[in-house]
């Protein structure tokens, strides 16, 4: 770890602290004995379906990850979540997987990152144009930004249009600069990754990542559940939207601290109170938790070279 990912680690600590120094741990044991353990038990079930999800739309997506042995695919995914540990975010998890399919199918590490890219970025959009759509339809959320719009349209207009453009711009020149010299040696590859994603292979990437959505949105909604909260089915489903896109910000190693504090925060301003809102955020937390402890098991057992060899793909 650098200095950076250090800095994020307190950072994100640092807000879990907080969070827990509000806490009331006398109610909080009293809510975990309360819980509803089906509804958690299911909420882990599909939190377990969401992740085989995710494993299989990388295996269709991608020529390199189609090609290594099943076992060892598998094992490379729950692995992945250990990782998550170390970066920011998602990236722990896709740095892994880019690394390990780079040095077994021996065909480089640009053409499984494209495809990671892709799917990651795919479903960011849909996230947050659901995100944004629940936001500006539900009179909850309309309630929160609608004061501070009217009195600011103007002036925030201007200066997020001049912000996004400026960042458009420097963003494209860096990446231009960056890929320019090298342009066809870098993406080596990811022309035969393409040409392969007809037009059904397509479709089932976009069927499965809505699939993977719903699961998470399922998922939280059990969270809801195992501790007795009633909320509307739209509202829930804009707060589990906004708890998947704090994951992937970038501000501390697997979203600790921040996670949970965005799941805390929206619920107590919907009405929840502090620790049933808490018991949720930490809920969540677990069923992550619990994979990347089957991850760690299964990254200190040893690999054979049968494990790490390849297979013609079968797709």
């Amino acid at each position: 770890m650098n200095g950076k990912q250090i800095l994020k680690l307190g950072f994100g600590l640092s807000l879990l602290v907080g969070i827990f120094v509000m806490a009331d741990f006398q109610a909080l044991a009293t809510m975990v004995q309360q819980m509803h353990w089906g509804y958690g038990i299911v909420g882990m079930m599909a939190f377990s379906v969401t992740s085989a999800l995710d494993m299989w739309r990388f295996r269709i997506a991608s020529p390199s990850a189609a090609q290594i042995h099943r076992f060892a695919f598998f094992r490379m995914h729950i692995e992945s979540y250990v990782m998550a540990q170390l970066l920011p975010g998602h990236m722990g998890v896709d740095a892994y997987r880019v690394a390990t399919l780079g040095r077994s199918s021996g065909k480089g590490y640009m053409e499984p990152a494209i495809i990671l890219f892709a799917l990651r970025i795919f479903g960011l959009l849909v996230m947050l144009g659901l995100t944004v759509f629940l936001f500006l339809a539900l009179p909850q959320w309309r309630e929160l930004y609608l004061p501070y719009l009217y009195n600011a349209m103007p002036l925030w207009s201007g200066v997020l249009t001049g912000i996004l453009l400026l960042l458009f711009a420097t963003f494209g020149a860096l990446l231009w600069r960056r890929v320019k010299p090298d342009f066809q040696h870098r993406f080596a590859g990811v022309g035969p990754a393409w040409q392969a994603l007809t037009w059904p292979r397509l479709m089932w990437l976009a069927v499965i990542s809505l699939a993977m959505i719903a699961l998470r949105i399922v998922t939280f909604l059990f969270t809801l559940w195992a501790f007795n909260i009633e909320m509307g089915l739209w509202l829930s489903t804009s707060v589990a939207l906004c708890a998947a896109l704090s994951w992937l910000l970038p501000l501390s190693p697997a979203g600790v601290g921040v996670r949970e504090g965005v799941i805390t925060g929206l619920l107590v301003w919907l009405g929840v109170t502090f620790t049933p809102a808490l018991a949720v955020a930490l809920l969540n937390r677990v069923y992550f938790v619990l994979f990347a402890a089957f991850g760690g098991v299964s990254f200190l057992l040893p690999k054979s070279r049968t494990e790490l060899s390849t297979q013609e793909s079968r797709l």
